[in-house]
């Protein structure tokens, strides 16, 4: 991984995927927050609409409580089309970590709108490790191939933006609800 920023305690890495020409990018915090606090927030599917950067449309369409599966909107700056995907997730707990993976899925009840891309590569994860009683590290990992005829330079040069405002509005909302 390259250290790319550090700014608000978040720190941004990307690093080369072998066979794409897209980056991954990893975002690293701290909060001062439980661990099962701040994976509420990430259980809150529809909430995350209020905290994640760019996020138009978000809904869960499997309420499994093993592998949830959602549909997601994002806004691109024009003249890009937005994108949308559907992700299912798998859920991982081990002693004081707990590991939400996420990759590209398709669905039934969720066919791309015609005015938007669908990116039908991702694959990540929200990793949240307990610090302390009332502090957890959030890592959020993520690769995406995000569809349609968008330059790679210009993808890897915007790729930490969305990351680093979703941590941010992360942080933010859980100050709310504190």
């Amino acid at each position: 991984w390259e250290l790319r920023r550090e700014r608000d305690g978040i720190s941004m890495y990307t690093r080369e995927v072998q066979g794409s020409r897209y980056r991954e990018v990893k975002a690293v915090m701290e909060l001062d927050h439980s661990m099962e606090k701040v994976y509420a927030l990430l259980e809150d599917i529809p909430g995350q609409q209020r905290w994640m950067a760019d996020m138009v449309e978000v809904r869960l369409l499997e309420d499994d409580p093993v592998n949830p599966v959602q549909y997601s909107r994002i806004r691109a700056p024009r003249p890009v089309q937005d994108r949308d995907v559907v992700i299912i997730t798998r859920v991982e707990r081990q002693a004081g970590r707990i590991i939400r993976h996420f990759e590209s899925a398709t669905h039934r009840d969720a066919p791309s709108p015609s005015n938007v891309v669908r990116i039908d590569s991702t694959r990540g994860s929200w990793q949240l490790d307990s610090l302390a009683p009332a502090r957890t590290r959030v890592t959020y990992i993520n690769h995406a191939e995000p569809g349609g005829s968008l330059p790679a330079w210009l993808v890897n040069r915007q790729i930490m933006d969305q990351p680093f405002e979703s941590m941010r509005g992360m942080r933010e909302e859980l100050r709310i609800k504190n």
